[in-house]
C-alpha cells in the first residue's frame, strides 16, 4: 500500500510544519516554532491551556474573535498552548488525560424519566383522580352504611368494590407507566443507534481514523469539503477552504477559510469545499459553540402527524363519552328520587357513589387513551425493525410520510449499483489495457519506454488527485488501478510525490457541478536561495518552476476541454481522427454501463500560471480513458418492479452520462416502457417549470448529468404537479442537502457526507435501494396497524358504553350490567393489549405492494374501517341485549343476579378475543390466517387475556362481582362470542370491490367522520421540514 499509505503520511507531516509560520501570524512564529530542531517535541502530558480554557476558546471561535486570536499567538500559539505540534499532533498517552480535563465530543443524553415518574403522570389524569377519589369514598361507605340490596351494614365485604376499584387503578397505572417507561427506553437506544462519520485525525505523526466522540481537545483534525464540524476548531493547514456558516449567521453565502485568515471552524457549520485540511480542535461536546447551545435549547420532542391526527380524535371520542358518562349518571340519579319519593323506598349514599363510579369508569372506557399509545409503539417498534432491515430512522415522521410515497428519485451509484467499484479497463497510448479482477499487475502490450511514460502520467495524476487512503469509491476504485499499474512500470509515485510542501500548491476537490476533481502540482526543487517562509517560497516556486495541473472527471466534459494528446510519449496535437476515436472509445464505455473518466493534465511555466482561487480553464492534453465498473445489485430489478406494482414511480437522477445511465435504468427495469425518458441536465435546465410539468415529468425516468440544484428542482417540481405527490429521495453528497430537505422524505446513504445524513430522514446503512422498498412497507404498515387497533378499539368503546347506559336504564334495581372494576380489565384489553397485539403486527410486503398510495391528508379511519365497525359494532351490541334480556331465562338463573350478569360479561369479554381475528383485517380479506404467522404477539396477547379472564370468572368473587361458572354456562359464552368470525367474514364479503363507486352507508359515515379526524393544518411533509428546520 505503499501508493496511497506514504502519501497522507508525508502530506500530514510535512505539509503543516511548513505552515506554521502563516497560521501562526507570520515568520517570527515559525522561526521561534522550528528552535531546537525541525519538528518541535510533543510533551507526554498535557499542558494548562491558556488561562480561560476550552470554553473561552469555543467563545473565540463561536464569535470569530480574530483579536483574542491574535493575542494568544494566533493559530499556532493556540495549539501550542494545547500542546499540540501543527506537524504530528498530541501523543497516544495524553489523550486519557484531555478526555478527563476538557470532556468527550458527545452531548450528555438528556435525562429519562423515572417509572414513578410516569405512575405519577398517570394518577395526575383528572379522570384517573375522580375515579381514586369515588372508589375511597365507597371503600368508607361500604364499611359504614348499609347496603342498598341487603339494608345492613357488612363491614366483612363492604370494602370489597372499593378495595377493588383501587386496585384496578393501581394495575391500570403499573401497566401504563411500564409500558411508557419502556418505550422511552426504547427510543432511546435507537436514537444511540445514528451513526456519525469517524475523524481522522493525526497522533504521535500518524494519521488514525476514531470515532466521533473519542476527538478531544487538541488533536489535529482532517477536515475535508462534506464533512459537518460537531468540534470548534481552528484550521492549520489547507487551501481553497469553504464553510457554510448559516446555521449560526443566517447567511446563506459561504465563508473563505484560511490558516492566516479567517481560520475559524465552528461547531454546528460544515465544510463546503476544500481538501485534506488540518484544524486543531479546541472545544468539543459541550463547551463547543453548537453543543452550549444545543444544552441550552434542549426540548421535547414533537408528536408526529399522525400522533397529533389520533391525540385529536381521542379528544373527541372522550367527548362523547363523557357526555355518555353525565347522561348515564344522570338516569341513575332520577331513577333514584323516583324511587324515594314516589315508591316510597329508601336513599342511600352508597348507592349515589357507585352510580358515580360507574359513570366515571364509562368514561375511563370511553376516552381512547391506547390511540397515541398505539402509534407510539408502533413507530418504535418499526423504528426497531427497520434498524434491523439496515434503515436508520432519524425523524419519527418519516415511519409514516415513507407508506404514502408516490415517487422516490434515486442515485445510481452505490443505491441500484453495488457499493464496491472496480476499475475494468483504460485507453492510452492508442492502446485498449485490461485491468485484471485479482488485483494482479496489469499486462502492458507493446511494452516500450514512451509507452511507460504515458502510463506513468496516468499513475502521477491518480496520486496527485488521490493520495489520501481515506476517499470515495471511485478514488480507492482509481487507487487499486495505480497499484496494479505501478506493479507492472515499476514507477511508484509515493517516491515522487508528496515529498515536502514544495511539490503540491493547489487541490480542487470534486464537485458535482465542475463533475472533475484537480490539483495544481510543482515538478521541480525549488532554488536553494529562497527564505524558509511560506508565502515568500510560494512566489520563488511561481517565478522559476514550471507547474502542472492534473484532471480526473466525467469523460465527455473532461475531453472537450482537451486539445492534445500522449502519443509515446510524446504530447501531439488533436487530430480529427483522434478525436474521433476517443470518442467512440467513451461511447463504448458509456453505453456498457461502465462509469467513464478522463485523465488529462495541462503544463505552463511560472511566470504564466499564478496560484488560482478556482481550478483553472486552460486547455488540456490527455492521457487516457478509465472505465469503472459498478455492477448492479441484483435484487435491484426486483425491488423496482415491486415499487411500480405499489404505485410509486422510480426515477433515476445521476450524474453520470445519459449513455452510462440509460443502460443502468434498462437493466434495473426504471426504463421499463417505451415511452420512457431519459434527458441531461442541460436539456432540463433549458425547459420551463411549467413545460416540465406539462410535458417532461409524465414521462420522465431518468435525469442524467444532473447537478445538485437539477435534483433540487426535479423534487420541487414533482411536488408542484399534484397535491397527493409524496417524493423520496435519496442523497449522498454534500450538495444533495437541499433536495434532501425539500423532499417529503429525505433518504441518505451511510457512506455519504456528515451533511447529507443530517439533512435526511432516514439513512440507508447499507446504501441499497431495497432498503427504500423495505421503508414503504413499514410505512405502510404502520399505518395499518394504527388501522386495525382504531377498528377493535372502536368497537368496545361504542358497545361498552351503550350496553353500560342502557343496562342500568333497563334494569329495576338501577344496576349497571358492568361494574366499574369490570369497565376498568375492558379499558386495559382495549387500550393496552390491543395495542401491543395489533401495533406491532409484522408487514406482509406482498400485500402491502399490491396496492395504491394513500392520499397525502387522507383519514387515518376509511370507509371500509367504518362498515366493519358498524356492523361488528351493532352484532356485539344486539348479542349483549339479547343477553341482558334472555340469558337468564335460558340459564333458569334470576334476572340480573349474580350468574346472569357474570355471564353477560364472560360473554362481552370473549367477543373481543374473538374479534382479535376481525381487527386484523382492514379490507375484504376472507380469510382469517391471512398473514396469522406474523402476528405471534397477537397470539401471545390473546391467550394471556383468555387465561386472566378464566381467573377473574372462576376465582374473582366479590373483588370482580363475578361468581363461578359452569361447563355449559361456559360453552354458551363461547359459541354465543365465537359467532364473532363469521359475522366479520360476511361483513367484508360485503365491501365494496377496489374500483367499485357504491358509497352505502358506511360511505357517509366515513365522510362524516372525516370531517372531524381529517388532519388540519400543515400536511405531513411540511411539518416534517419546519422540524428539520
Amino acid at each position: 500500500n505503499s501508493f496511497c499509505t506514504l502519501l497522507v503520511c508525508r502530506s500530514m507531516q510535512s505539509g503543516v510544519s511548513q505552515r506554521k509560520g502563516a497560521a501562526g501570524g507570520g515568520a517570527e512564529n515559525n522561526n521561534t516554532a522550528n528552535k531546537g530542531g525541525d519538528t518541535p517535541s510533543t510533551p507526554d502530558t498535557v499542558a494548562v491551556p491558556i488561562k480561560e480554557g476550552a470554553s473561552a476558546l469555543a467563545l473565540m471561535v463561536g464569535h470569530k474573535n480574530a483579536n483574542d486570536l491574535q493575542s494568544r499567538g494566533g493559530v499556532v500559539g493556540v495549539a501550542r498552548s494545547l500542546s499540540t505540534d501543527p506537524a504530528s499532533g498530541i501523543t497516544k498517552q495524553s489523550v486519557a488525560t484531555r478526555r478527563g480535563r476538557y470532556g468527550v465530543n458527545k452531548l450528555p443524553e438528556e435525562q429519562l424519566l423515572t417509572f414513578w415518574d410516569y405512575v405519577k403522570e398517570t394518577l395526575e389524569d383528572k379522570t384517573m383522580m375522580i375515579l381514586v377519589g369515588s372508589a375511597v369514598v365507597s371503600l368508607i361507605l361500604g364499611m359504614t352504611t348499609p347496603d342498598p340490596r341487603t339494608g345492613e351494614v357488612d363491614r366483612s365485604t363492604g370494602w370489597i368494590e372499593g378495595a377493588a376499584i383501587l386496585a384496578s387503578v393501581v394495575i391500570v397505572t403499573i401497566v401504563s407507566a411500564v409500558n411508557n417507561y419502556k418505550k422511552q427506553l426504547q427510543f432511546r437506544a435507537l436514537s444511540g443507534a445514528e451513526t456519525v462519520a469517524p475523524v481522522v485525525v493525526v497522533r504521535d505523526g500518524n494519521a488514525v481514523e476514531v470515532p466521533n466522540e473519542d476527538v478531544v481537545v487538541g488533536d489535529l483534525a482532517l477536515v475535508m469539503a462534506g464533512m459537518a464540524l460537531s468540534f470548534d476548531a481552528l484550521l492549520v493547514d489547507g487551501t481553497g477552504f469553504s464553510a457554510n456558516e448559516s446555521s449560526i449567521t443566517g447567511e446563506n453565502d459561504d465563508v473563505h477559510k484560511a490558516p492566516d485568515g479567517d481560520a475559524f471552524l465552528i461547531s454546528g457549520t460544515h465544510i463546503v469545499d476544500g481538501c485534506d485540511g488540518l484544524a486543531v480542535v479546541v472545544a468539543v461536546g459541550p463547551q463547543s459553540f453548537a453543543g452550549s447551545i444545543s444544552m441550552a435549547t434542549r426540548q421535547e420532542k414533537k408528536d408526529t402527524p399522525l400522533q397529533e391526527q389520533l391525540t385529536d380524535m381521542a379528544d373527541l371520542i372522550g367527548k362523547f363519552g363523557l357526555a355518555a358518562a353525565v347522561f348515564t349518571f344522570a338516569v341513575l340519579f332520577v331513577k333514584e328520587l323516583y324511587v324515594y319519593f314516589f315508591a316510597h323506598g329508601k336513599m342511600y349514599a352508597m348507592k349515589f357513589f357507585e352510580n358515580l363510579t360507574t359513570a366515571v369508569a364509562i368514561v375511563v372506557v370511553a376516552v381512547p387513551e391506547g390511540l397515541p399509545l398505539s402509534v407510539t409503539l408502533s413507530l418504535a417498534y418499526s423504528m426497531k425493525q427497520m434498524l434491523e432491515d439496515k434503515n436508520l430512522v432519524r425523524h419519527l415522521a418519516a415511519c409514516e410520510t415513507m407508506g404514502g410515497a408516490t415517487c422516490i428519485c434515486t442515485d445510481k451509484t452505490g443505491t441500484l449499483t453495488n457499493n464496491d467499484m472496480r476499475p475494468v479497463t483504460f485507453f492510452a497510448d492508442n492502446e485498449r489495457f485490461t485491468v485484471p479482477t485479482d488485483g494482479s499487475a496489469v499486462a502492458i502490450t507493446g511494452d516500450s519506454e514512451p509507452r511507460r511514460a504515458v502510463l506513468n502520467k496516468l499513475l502521477d495524476s491518480v496520486a496527485y488527485n488521490f493520495p489520501s487512503t481515506f476517499g470515495n469509491k471511485t478514488a480507492i476504485a482509481l487507487q487499486q488501478l495505480g497499484r496494479q499499474l505501478s506493479a507492472s512500470t515499476g514507477y511508484d509515485p509515493a517516491s515522487t510525490v508528496g515529498r515536502d510542501e514544495r511539490e503540491r500548491i493547489q487541490r480542487f476537490a470534486f464537485s458535482s457541478l465542475r463533475k472533475r476533481s484537480s490539483v495544481v502540482v510543482h515538478q521541480q526543487q525549488a532554488p536553494a536561495s529562497v527564505e524558509p517562509g511560506a508565502s515568500a517560497r510560494r512566489h520563488a516556486m511561481v517565478e522559476t518552476s514550471t507547474l502542472t495541473h492534473y484532471v480526473i472527471g466525467a469523460a465527455e466534459l473532461v475531453f472537450q476541454k482537451c486539445t492534445s494528446a500522449v502519443v509515446d510519449g510524446r504530447r501531439t496535437m488533436m487530430t480529427i481522427e483522434a478525436k474521433a476515436r476517443y470518442e467512440q472509445v467513451i461511447a463504448d464505455f458509456s453505453s456498457s454501463g461502465f462509469r467513464t473518466l478522463c485523465v488529462a493534465y495541462s503544463e505552463k511555466s511560472g511566470e504564466q500560471l499564478a496560484l488560482p482561487h478556482v481550478p483553472p480553464e486552460d486547455p488540456l492534453t490527455i492521457v487516457a480513458v478509465v472505465a469503472i465498473e459498478e455492477p448492479l445489485r441484483a435484487e435491484v430489478p426486483a425491488a423496482v418492479a415491486a415499487c411500480r406494482g405499489a404505485g410509486i414511480r422510480v426515477r433515476m437522477v445521476t450524474g453520470d452520462s445519459v449513455a452510462t445511465a440509460r443502460h443502468i435504468a434498462q437493466r434495473s427495469g426504471i426504463t421499463a416502457g417505451s415511452d420512457s425518458l431519459v434527458i441531461d441536465g442541460a436539456e432540463f435546465r433549458s425547459h420551463s417549470d411549467d413545460d416540465i410539468i406539462a410535458n417532461i415529468l409524465p414521462r420522465l425516468d431518468v435525469l442524467a448529468r444532473a447537478t445538485p440544484l437539477d435534483k433540487q428542482r426535479l423534487v420541487e417540481l414533482i411536488d408542484r404537479s399534484s397535491p397527493d405527490q409524496v417524493v423520496a429521495v435519496t442523497g449522498d453528497g454534500t450538495n444533495d442537502a437541499p433536495a434532501l430537505k425539500a423532499a417529503s422524505v429525505g433518504i441518505a446513504m451511510n457512506t455519504g457526507s456528515d451533511i447529507a445524513k443530517q439533512a435526511s430522514d432516514i439513512v440507508l446503512l447499507d446504501d441499497n435501494f431495497v432498503g427504500v422498498v423495505k421503508a414503504v412497507v413499514w410505512g405502510r404498515n404502520v399505518r395499518d396497524n394504527i388501522r386495525k387497533f382504531l377498528q377493535f378499539q372502536l368497537t368496545v368503546n361504542t358497545v361498552a358504553c351503550i350496553v353500560a347506559f342502557l343496562g342500568a336504564v333497563v334494569n329495576t334495581q338501577n344496576l349497571s350490567p358492568l361494574k366499574p372494576v369490570q369497565l376498568l380489565w375492558l379499558n386495559l384489553i382495549m387500550d393496552t393489549f390491543a395495542a401491543l397485539a395489533l401495533a406491532t403486527e409484522m408487514p406482509n410486503d406482498q400485500q402491502l405492494l399490491k396496492r395504491q398510495p394513500d392520499p397525502r391528508n387522507a383519514s387515518i379511519i376509511t370507509r371500509d374501517m367504518v362498515h366493519n365497525i358498524a356492523i361488528m359494532s351493532a352484532f356485539q351490541l344486539a348479542t349483549q341485549l339479547l343477553m341482558l334480556v334472555y340469558a337468564h331465562r335460558y340459564l333458569g338463573v334470576p334476572f340480573f343476579g349474580d350468574v346472569h350478569l357474570t355471564v353477560t360479561f364472560n360473554t362481552f369479554v370473549l367477543l373481543q378475543v374473538f374479534n382479535f381475528f376481525n381487527a386484523r383485517l382492514l379490507n375484504n380479506e376472507v380469510g382469517l390466517l391471512s398473514n396469522l404467522g406474523r402476528s405471534a404477539g397477537m397470539l401471545y396477547i390473546m391467550f394471556l387475556i383468555v387465561v386472566l379472564q378464566v381467573v377473574i370468572v372462576q376465582r374473582g368473587g366479590k373483588f370482580m362481582s363475578t361468581v363461578p361458572l359452569d361447563a355449559e354456562q361456559w360453552w354458551l359464552c363461547i359459541l354465543i362470542s365465537s359467532a364473532a368470525i363469521p359475522v366479520g367474514v360476511v361483513s367484508r364479503a360485503l365491501l365494496p370491490r377496489p374500483g367499485s363507486k357504491s358509497e352505502g352507508i358506511a360511505g357517509v359515515i366515513q365522510r362524516v367522520v372525516s370531517r372531524f379526524t381529517a388532519p388540519s393544518g400543515p400536511t405531513p411533509s411540511a411539518v416534517k421540514r419546519s422540524d428539520k428546520e
